[in-house]
């Protein structure tokens, strides 16, 4: 069976999605001890760091980094790792950086030096994703980037982060030295934690109001009023939470560094430039007011030069915004199928002897049934028997169209709502639920392109997926799995869905394959479902 074939246990669970609460350690050294450092992302790393670490105990103005790069390519997956490593709040911080650090090749000294001295640096991480944090309608406001910072630096001091005059009234108390009395005079008058308490502030008035004159010794009328103010005067500036971040890091020791860890704010800013210059004001105010001590990671498809360019007209308001993400990394595809190659699908030494064994008895075969006649893209095939041994039970080709259909899927608003973005599964995890699909298969079998559907269907429009439900629940098996791959490559431009390249995602054994029956097949089901309308044909595109 297939899934005999993997050195690591394929059913095992791997997290393909970014978190920003507090996992387990167990889960986390386990996600350290996976990642995958391939060459490609080597590089990035020597970026990264070179800068990170040259500049501890020194002023800086370089706080920024910008992580892009395409569905699946890392860039989350990364952002999540490095705040796991630069983060030295948990039990066990110690152990996770090392564990990170021995997979740095050992004469790579410049590099391992500069992770070294990271590690051994005090800091705090924050991890976040940017859309799933900010409040409903808040992103039509101008300043919602800041909203966003302040709700989850409030967050991690213990504030109440859903009302910032709350957090204030919090911040205040704390800085007095008040804050635990207030908590333990509140929860005796009201008989609740002052954190459940808050939730319904405003029907806890009078215990809120007595409670701060209490430990104030001040009036309960004069206690409700300064409440009141809090409220009706709160406003909230940059240059206010550059200070409270400074404060913040006042209170912590010598070269202490507080980074912010931002997912998908790329997607978040979309085309709003008004988001963009909100974005660059942060970093700008907190590299000056902070001195390097606190630093902004974030995430998102396009390089932030092309989000620049998107904004035609406006070079001159945006320039700044390049300086102020001096560190510049764009993780590629390649870099997402060494990944998958090495996490997922890497073979025991026998499996991967066997494979290369069955590779030089089927390679001619393999060439003629495994083809594309679409000249507008070269689409790889196996290029020896080690490439087919690292990639079984997958074809290379899958892996470069897979992403080319996200991308068109996402731009048309076929995923629900935070998914938007397809930041939330990684192509890792449709790799995984895939493979988990055909492990009880015999060696031989292969997967086909309407498994990537499949693989995807949890985050698809749920509108979306009931018409293909209700497709599939009349149509035979084979009929079905021919309109999840038109599905799939519905938006790809570059890639002509004729007869002979729908046979060929459809292939489904690398040997033994009568691939004229196959094309019948693929033929009568396109013709039914185009009688039935399910499909249109167009000529011009669907030759068949």
């Amino acid at each position: 069976m297939i899934g005999q074939l993997f050195k690591k246990d394929i059913h095992r669970n791997i997290e393909g999605v970014i978190k920003a609460d507090n996992l387990s350690d167990e889960a986390i050294f386990q996600e350290v001890d996976e990642y995958v450092i391939t060459k490609d992302l080597n590089k990035k790393l020597d970026d990264f760091f070179g800068e990170y670490s040259a500049s501890i105990g020194k002023e800086t103005q370089n706080i920024g980094v910008w992580i892009s790069g395409h569905f699946g390519s890392g860039k989350s997956h990364l952002l999540k790792i490095l705040s796991y490593i630069l983060s030295d709040d948990r039990k066990h911080s110690d152990l996770i950086g090392q564990l990170f650090l021995s997979k740095i090749d050992t004469d790579d000294f410049e590099l391992k030096s500069n992770i070294q001295k990271a590690l051994t640096s005090p800091s705090q991480t924050i991890l976040f994703n940017i859309d799933q944090k900010s409040d409903i309608g808040s992103k039509k406001q101008d300043d919602a980037i800041l909203g966003v910072f302040m709700k989850v630096f409030n967050e991690m001091r213990g504030y109440y982060p859903k009302f910032g005059y709350i957090a204030k009234f919090e911040s205040d108390l704390d800085k007095r030295g008040k804050l635990s009395a207030f908590k333990e005079k509140f929860q005796e008058l009201s008989g609740e934690t002052w954190e459940n308490g808050r939730e319904t502030i405003f029907l806890e008035s009078d215990n809120v109001a007595l409670a701060l004159s209490s430990i104030d010794n001040i009036s309960k009328e004069s206690a409700s009023d300064l409440i009141n103010k809090y409220e009706s005067n709160y406003t909230l500036s940059i240059e206010d939470f550059a200070k409270e971040v400074k404060a913040y890091i006042d209170t912590k020791e010598p070269n202490f560094r507080l980074v912010f860890f931002v997912d998908e704010v790329g997607q978040y800013i979309g085309d709003n430039t008004k988001l963009m210059l909100n974005l660059q004001t942060i970093v700008e105010t907190l590299s000056t007011t902070c001195a390097g001590q606190a630093w902004v990671i974030v995430t998102s498809q396009a390089a932030v030069s092309d989000i620049v360019k998107v904004n035609a007209g406006l070079e001159n308001d945006f320039s700044k915004i390049l300086g102020r993400f001096k560190i510049k990394l764009n993780l590629t595809g390649e870099n997402a199928k060494d990944v998958i190659q090495k996490r997922l699908l890497e073979k025991t030494d026998t499996a991967q002897h066997d494979l290369e064994v069955l590779y030089t008895k089927v390679h001619n075969s393999l060439s003629s049934i495994i083809h594309f006649s679409d000249r507008s893209r070269q689409y790889k095939n196996f290029s020896s028997g080690a490439h087919f041994a690292l990639v079984y039970p997958f074809v290379p080709y899958q892996m470069d169209l897979f992403q080319s259909c996200i991308t068109g899927l996402s731009a048309h608003s076929v995923f629900q709502g935070r998914h938007q973005s397809t930041g939330e599964r990684s192509m890792l995890d449709v790799v995984q639920t895939i493979a988990k699909t055909i492990s009880s298969s015999s060696i031989g079998s292969l997967a086909t392109f309407d498994m990537f559907f499949d693989g995807l269907s949890s985050i698809i429009r749920a509108d979306v997926q009931m018409q293909i439900q209700q497709a599939t629940n009349i149509l035979d098996p084979f009929e079905s799995k021919v309109l999840k791959t038109l599905f799939m490559i519905k938006y790809v431009k570059h890639f002509t869905p004729n007869l002979d390249n729908i046979t060929t995602l459809l292939v489904d054994q690398i040997s033994g394959l009568d691939i004229g029956e196959l094309k019948k097949r693929v033929y009568g089901a396109l013709n039914y479902l185009c009688n039935q309308t399910y499909i249109q044909k167009v000529v011009s595109c669907m030759n068949f």
